[in-house]
């Protein structure tokens, strides 16, 4: 069998099928890149080829576009003598984590493949999805079962193709030279060209005796009001625990529902001075762990 020629590297596919090998005589071992498959009740043998584009099943998000999650399969299938099987066949595939044994991690069954003069096309993860964490298993083998016939042996390998290589990569970069997701940190220097815009939070209330919370400091910028009136925070702490080093922006919304903020335990104010918040005051603060962890002012803005 000739190894197949790829016309293109997008992602619908077209392979052709060049054969030139004498058929395998029922039961022989495999060939090349063939596979051998015997059914003692329908006396066919499966012959398969496929090429596997898996830079297309990296499943990048795209606003505008969804990727089609699937990857394209071509093979032929023959009987015990050779033959073209002209048929719909019920076929089940299947993706391991080994050559042999080891751990199935997932599996499709294509109940209606239609068989032309041998050849089958099939789309697999068009029935069950191909879950994105499948391909960060450094090794992949599909096992294919024709009919019931027995699951064909080898399995075959799952490998990239050329450019693919550069998947894991922008422009050149490894994904770890990036931020991909909250929680990341960068060590160094970091360099950044434009604007950083932050999007202040809903106006969060609060009520006399408590103060601002845990949840409220997900925000950069975070806009209060008093509930139902002037406050007097009197909360110990007035502002929960941060991270070290983290920096936050509290902003003033309401001339009549004021917010009061007194240095103490867990804030320290500059200069000791109280600083009572209305519409656009500002009070910048930033972070450091201790015991207890304490919120210093950076800067006030009194409007």
């Amino acid at each position: 069998m000739k190894s197949l020629a790829k016309k293109s590297l997008t992602r619908v596919l077209s392979f052709p099928q060049v054969s030139d090998n004498p058929p395998l005589p029922k039961g022989e071992g495999v060939r090349g890149q063939q596979m051998a498959g015997k059914n003692p009740g329908n006396g066919f043998r499966s012959v398969f080829l496929a090429l596997f584009v898996i830079c297309n099943l990296l499943f990048v998000s795209s606003a505008s576009e969804a990727i089609p999650q699937m990857i394209n399969y071509q093979g032929k299938l023959t009987d015990a003598s050779g033959a073209a099987i002209a048929d719909t066949k019920s076929i089940v595939f299947k993706i391991y984590d080994a050559a042999s044994s080891g751990n199935e991690l997932w599996t499709e069954t294509q109940g209606s493949v239609s068989v032309e003069a041998g050849i089958f096309n099939v789309q697999l993860g068009s029935g069950t999805a191909l879950p994105v964490a499948l391909f960060t298993n450094e090794a992949l083998y599909l096992g294919i079962n024709v009919a019931g016939d027995g699951e064909m042996t080898p399995r075959q390998r799952l490998v990239t193709t050329s450019y693919a290589f550069n998947s894991s990569y922008l422009d050149g970069k490894a994904a770890s030279s990036y931020l991909l997701k909250a929680g990341d940190n960068v060590t160094g220097t970091f360099t950044m060209e434009g604007r950083v815009v932050y999007t202040p939070s809903a106006t969060q209330s609060i009520a006399a005796g408590t103060g601002v919370s845990a949840a409220m400091l997900v925000n950069k910028i975070i806009r209060i009001e008093g509930s139902g009136g002037a406050v007097d925070i009197s909360a110990d702490p007035q502002i929960a625990d941060g991270v070290d080093g983290q920096v936050i922006i509290l902003q003033g919304t309401s001339d009549t529902n004021t917010v009061k903020f007194d240095d103490g335990t867990g804030l320290a104010l500059s200069g000791g001075v109280s600083f009572t918040m209305g519409v656009g005051d500002t009070l910048q603060l930033m972070y450091a762990v201790g015991t207890p962890g304490i919120w210093y002012e950076i800067s006030r803005s009194d409007n």
